[in-house]
């Protein structure tokens, strides 16, 4: 696989100073001019990246796993673990992106003001904070764990950084081959939203019917097992 040298080697991008003047502002997604557009290498993420992700799901590809769930209903929250060598994201975000790394070791690119690319390692259980407008890239120095959140998920959209982006996708593509995966990965999705026509069970939330059947099925034998018992010791 691609190591991380390699990758240092192949980013030939040098300084962005057009899209660093913007860095952090609203107008580095908003700027319309299409000649500038081009100098910012910035542009919309795809509708697939942008759309609702079903959860809870995980997908999964040669690189690992991301692992999507929601908590309170509104609440999403990733939970990613990589290989050594993996770069994610290259993306921007109108949104403060929050990061908790549980394991291993993480190196986070992010594009200044002055149009560098500053490169911070950050070990377990360091909290990474990115603000709203600033490129970004994670590579993994080693297998890592961590988990992503967004404030005001709701507003969430994601644009591409292009040099970062491509150095993403070429990393998908190297690790795709050396696996034999396609690079696409595939996304499991294990439960749909919770309906309201699902039963609820107090402290466990709302479960599928044929659960619930089991479940029940399972209270009864149980209670027809402990009455006998205690039938048995009054006769005795």
């Amino acid at each position: 696989l691609q190591s991380h040298s390699d990758v240092l080697d192949s980013t030939a991008f040098g300084k962005d100073e057009e899209t660093g003047k913007l860095v952090g502002t609203p107008e580095i997604f908003l700027d319309s001019s299409s000649s500038r557009r081009k100098k910012l290498l910035v542009t919309p993420a795809p509708v697939k990246i942008n759309a609702p992700i079903p959860t809870p799901s995980v997908f999964l590809d040669a690189r690992g796993e991301i692992h999507n769930v929601r908590l309170g209903g509104r609440k999403r929250i990733n939970l990613l673990h990589s290989h050594a060598g993996v770069l994610r994201s290259g993306d921007i975000h109108s949104n403060t992106q929050c990061d908790f790394l549980f394991e291993g070791t993480m190196e986070v690119w992010c594009l200044g003001s002055n149009g560098e690319t500053t490169m911070t390692t950050y070990g377990p259980k360091s909290l990474i904070q990115i603000p709203p407008g600033v490129p970004h890239l994670f590579h993994s120095v080693t297998d890592t764990v961590m988990a992503e959140w967004w404030e005001n998920p709701q507003d969430f959209q994601a644009w591409h950084y292009k040099p970062y982006r491509q150095l993403v996708e070429q990393n998908i593509r190297t690790f795709a081959t050396a696996s034999k995966n396609q690079p696409e990965g595939k996304l499991v999705v294990f439960l749909e939203e919770p309906q309201q026509h699902l039963p609820s069970i107090p402290f466990l939330g709302q479960i599928p019917k044929s659960t619930v059947g089991v479940v029940s099925i399972g209270l009864s034998l149980l209670s027809g097992f402990c009455v006998g018992i205690c039938v048995g010791m009054r006769k005795r």
